[in-house]
């Protein structure tokens, strides 16, 4: 709280919404949405997920997003990555 208004550090935020429960003034109207992000391990080295879609609001557009994803993985990955079960 900053002069009787909720201040939000987006340096600091990762959208997890703890803040929208346990809000003491109930300031937010959340929506709730799923963030999908990209990113892996390459060798001994982790690469942080990229977040390269806007939220997603509906189960429905998850699933085709991480079907699709799936599926570009499957077509276009090397022989020597890792990979699920085909």
């Amino acid at each position: 709280m900053n002069d009787g208004k909720v201040v939000v550090d987006y340096e600091k935020c990762n959208y997890c919404g703890r803040c929208v429960k346990a809000c003491p003034t109930d300031a937010w109207d959340a929506k709730a949405a799923y963030i999908v992000s990209f990113g892996g391990t390459f060798g001994n080295t982790i690469s942080k997920g990229k977040d390269l879609l806007p939220l997603v609001t509906s189960e429905e557009q998850l699933f085709r997003i991480t079907d699709a994803a799936i599926q570009f993985f499957a077509d276009n990955g090397n022989a020597s990555e890792k990979r699920g079960n085909s």
